[in-house]
Protein backbone atom coordinates (compact mmCIF):
# COMPACT_ATOMS: atom_id res chain seq x y z
CA UNK A 1 0.00 0.00 0.00
CA UNK A 2 2.76 2.71 0.73
CA UNK A 3 4.13 2.52 -2.35
CA UNK A 4 1.09 2.51 -4.40
CA UNK A 5 0.41 5.85 -2.58
CA UNK A 6 -2.83 4.27 -0.94
CA UNK A 7 -3.94 4.57 2.76
CA UNK A 8 -4.52 1.38 4.98
CA UNK A 9 -4.55 -0.06 8.27
CA UNK A 10 -5.05 -2.99 9.84
CA UNK A 11 -3.96 -4.78 13.18
CA UNK A 12 -0.69 -3.07 14.10
CA UNK A 13 0.30 -1.40 11.23
CA UNK A 14 -0.83 1.89 9.53
CA UNK A 15 0.10 3.40 6.24
CA UNK A 16 -0.84 7.11 6.00
CA UNK A 17 0.61 9.84 3.14
CA UNK A 18 3.53 8.24 2.10
CA UNK A 19 4.70 6.62 5.28
CA UNK A 20 4.22 3.07 7.10
CA UNK A 21 3.66 3.36 11.18
CA UNK A 22 4.14 -0.13 13.12
CA UNK A 23 2.94 0.17 16.59
CA UNK A 24 3.04 4.14 16.03
CA UNK A 25 6.42 4.01 14.88
CA UNK A 26 7.33 5.50 11.73
CA UNK A 27 9.58 2.29 10.06
CA UNK A 28 9.75 3.65 6.12
CA UNK A 29 8.67 6.24 4.05
CA UNK A 30 8.71 7.72 0.54
CA UNK A 31 9.84 11.04 0.09
CA UNK A 32 8.84 13.86 -2.48
CA UNK A 33 10.86 12.49 -5.44
CA UNK A 34 9.57 8.62 -4.76
CA UNK A 35 12.76 7.15 -2.77
CA UNK A 36 11.92 4.33 0.17
CA UNK A 37 13.37 5.07 3.46
CA UNK A 38 13.61 2.47 6.40
CA UNK A 39 14.71 1.72 9.68
CA UNK A 40 13.63 -0.52 12.63
CA UNK A 41 12.81 2.86 14.62
CA UNK A 42 14.73 0.83 17.29
CA UNK A 43 12.42 -2.51 17.36
CA UNK A 44 14.24 -5.11 15.64
CA UNK A 45 11.46 -7.65 16.06
CA UNK A 46 10.01 -10.32 13.36
CA UNK A 47 7.31 -8.09 12.43
CA UNK A 48 9.38 -5.04 11.97
CA UNK A 49 11.75 -6.87 9.65
CA UNK A 50 8.19 -8.36 8.13
CA UNK A 51 6.87 -4.93 7.48
CA UNK A 52 10.06 -3.99 5.47
CA UNK A 53 10.42 -6.74 3.43
CA UNK A 54 7.14 -6.63 2.06
CA UNK A 55 8.64 -3.33 0.69
CA UNK A 56 11.28 -4.85 -0.60
CA UNK A 57 14.10 -4.46 1.54
CA UNK A 58 16.07 -7.32 2.07
CA UNK A 59 16.35 -7.06 5.57
CA UNK A 60 17.78 -10.47 7.54
CA UNK A 61 18.08 -11.15 11.27
CA UNK A 62 21.41 -13.51 11.99
CA UNK A 63 22.73 -14.41 15.72
CA UNK A 64 21.03 -11.13 16.78
CA UNK A 65 22.49 -9.19 13.88
CA UNK A 66 20.57 -7.23 11.25
CA UNK A 67 21.64 -7.28 7.37
CA UNK A 68 20.09 -4.94 4.58
CA UNK A 69 20.57 -6.31 1.19
CA UNK A 70 23.78 -8.41 2.82
CA UNK A 71 25.39 -5.73 4.87
CA UNK A 72 25.48 -5.39 8.80
CA UNK A 73 22.80 -2.56 9.61
CA UNK A 74 22.38 -0.39 12.64
CA UNK A 75 18.53 -0.49 12.10
CA UNK A 76 19.37 3.14 11.35
CA UNK A 77 17.76 5.33 8.68
CA UNK A 78 18.53 4.20 5.02
CA UNK A 79 17.99 4.91 1.48
CA UNK A 80 16.55 2.28 -0.58
CA UNK A 81 17.60 2.81 -4.06
CA UNK A 82 15.25 1.64 -6.98
CA UNK A 83 17.22 0.19 -9.79
CA UNK A 84 16.52 -0.28 -13.39
CA UNK A 85 18.19 -1.81 -16.27
CA UNK A 86 17.21 -0.60 -19.70
CA UNK A 87 18.34 -2.44 -22.73
CA UNK A 88 18.48 -2.50 -26.36
CA UNK A 89 20.21 -3.78 -29.51
CA UNK A 90 21.52 -1.55 -32.84
CA UNK A 91 21.58 -3.07 -36.17
CA UNK A 92 25.29 -2.60 -37.63
CA UNK A 93 27.19 -3.44 -40.96
CA UNK A 94 28.97 -6.11 -39.66
CA UNK A 95 26.41 -7.42 -36.92
CA UNK A 96 24.33 -6.25 -34.15
CA UNK A 97 25.34 -4.42 -30.51
CA UNK A 98 23.42 -4.65 -27.40
CA UNK A 99 23.25 -2.10 -25.14
CA UNK A 100 22.50 -1.38 -21.39
CA UNK A 101 22.09 1.60 -19.28
CA UNK A 102 21.78 1.16 -15.34
CA UNK A 103 20.06 3.97 -13.29
CA UNK A 104 19.53 4.21 -9.89
CA UNK A 105 17.54 6.56 -8.18
CA UNK A 106 16.10 7.44 -11.80
CA UNK A 107 19.14 8.57 -12.58
CA UNK A 108 21.75 7.01 -14.93
CA UNK A 109 25.02 5.16 -13.07
CA UNK A 110 26.58 2.84 -15.62
CA UNK A 111 26.48 1.71 -19.21
CA UNK A 112 27.81 -1.24 -21.21
CA UNK A 113 28.03 -2.02 -24.70
CA UNK A 114 28.80 -5.86 -26.32
CA UNK A 115 29.27 -6.26 -30.11
CA UNK A 116 28.16 -9.36 -32.01
CA UNK A 117 28.99 -10.60 -35.72
CA UNK A 118 26.80 -13.26 -35.46
CA UNK A 119 23.92 -15.21 -33.40
CA UNK A 120 24.83 -15.30 -29.86
CA UNK A 121 23.33 -17.91 -27.95
CA UNK A 122 23.01 -16.72 -24.43
CA UNK A 123 20.40 -18.30 -21.74
CA UNK A 124 17.92 -15.21 -22.37
CA UNK A 125 18.20 -11.77 -24.36
CA UNK A 126 20.95 -9.07 -23.12
CA UNK A 127 22.39 -11.44 -20.07
CA UNK A 128 26.02 -10.50 -21.19
CA UNK A 129 25.22 -6.98 -21.19
CA UNK A 130 23.22 -6.60 -18.46
CA UNK A 131 25.63 -8.37 -16.48
CA UNK A 132 28.00 -6.59 -17.33
CA UNK A 133 26.24 -3.02 -16.43
CA UNK A 134 25.61 -4.34 -13.32
CA UNK A 135 29.43 -5.67 -12.92
CA UNK A 136 30.15 -1.69 -13.49
CA UNK A 137 28.01 -0.20 -11.25
CA UNK A 138 29.10 -2.62 -8.68
CA UNK A 139 32.82 -1.18 -8.82
CA UNK A 140 31.05 2.50 -8.63
CA UNK A 141 29.31 1.80 -5.89
CA UNK A 142 32.14 0.35 -3.57
CA UNK A 143 34.17 3.22 -4.79
CA UNK A 144 31.82 5.43 -3.23
CA UNK A 145 31.26 3.18 -0.16
CA UNK A 146 27.63 2.83 -0.49
CA UNK A 147 27.52 -0.63 0.93
CA UNK A 148 23.53 -0.81 0.74
CA UNK A 149 23.74 -0.42 -2.97
CA UNK A 150 26.79 -2.74 -3.83
CA UNK A 151 24.45 -5.27 -1.39
CA UNK A 152 21.21 -4.42 -4.04
CA UNK A 153 23.37 -4.76 -6.75
CA UNK A 154 25.12 -8.13 -5.82
CA UNK A 155 21.77 -9.42 -4.86
CA UNK A 156 20.45 -8.07 -8.77
CA UNK A 157 23.78 -10.01 -10.08
CA UNK A 158 22.85 -13.08 -8.74
CA UNK A 159 19.67 -13.17 -10.66
CA UNK A 160 21.09 -12.24 -14.19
Amino acid sequence: MLLAGKNFEKDNTVVKDGSMYLFDNKIAWTDQNGCLWVRTAGWSSNTTLDRLRALGADVKKRKGKLFLFGVEWDGKLTKIHEINIKAWFLNARDGFTHKAELSVDGFPYADSRAHYLNRTWESYEFQSVKKSVVEKAIKRAKKEKDAVLVGQLEQLYTTL
